[in-house]
């Protein structure tokens, strides 16, 4: 009967009561803050993620376009040759 009123004091103590609150009040805002910033952390980098991406598009949408032009201007030099223009096949050989 003894040992349980010994258990029973300590429990009730304020050795065991004290950190016991204090870990109850902390835990859950401990927990809260790192739910915060865990979700600010994910909003910056795909922010930061969606604009890299972005600006990859328009370059690469860039070069596409330039590739285009450049080969659009090859084939109207090229129609422009009189050995095209011609429809000659022995002179067009060469070419």
């Amino acid at each position: 009967m003894q040992s349980s009123n010994i258990i029973i004091k300590f429990h009730q103590s304020l050795k065991f009561q004290l950190p016991f609150f204090v870990l109850l009040g902390v835990i859950p805002l401990v927990s809260l803050a790192i739910f915060f910033a865990g979700s600010i952390a994910r909003n910056s980098i795909k922010n930061k993620t969606e604009e890299v991406i972005d600006l990859e598009t328009q370059l690469i949408a860039s070069t596409v376009n330039k590739w285009d032009e450049m080969n659009v201007l090859a084939l109207r030099h090229l129609s422009k040759q009189p050995e095209i223009v011609s429809m000659d096949t022995d002179r067009q050989r060469p070419i």
